[in-house]
């Protein structure tokens, strides 16, 4: 049985625009795991919207498009990154 303690957790979140090929938006970084995204969800940066290239306006939102989770183990910690792709659309679509 091993007995060595756990390696601590970095949960990180970087959000995209159109494509992981551009540079992210946002990083988030949180003491736990980050919620389930979907393709297809709304996504919003709350009252960090401004972090956009092209802010959404009142009848756009930005809807998940793709997202890829990087685990590592970095010998003192381990990560865990969710990146998170969006894309703007019309609301109602």
């Amino acid at each position: 049985m091993n007995s060595s303690k756990p390696l601590p957790i970095e949960y990180h979140m970087q959000v995209y625009e159109e494509s992981f090929g551009n540079y992210p938006v946002k990083t988030i970084s949180s003491v736990g795991p980050f919620l389930a995204l979907t393709r297809g969800d709304e996504f919003s940066l709350g009252l960090q919207e401004i972090a956009w290239e092209a802010p959404p306006t009142k009848a756009q939102r930005h809807i998940v498009k793709e997202v890829g989770h990087v685990v590592g183990d970095f010998g003192d910690f381990i990560l865990h990154q969710v990146n998170v792709c969006v894309t703007l659309q019309p609301r109602g679509e």
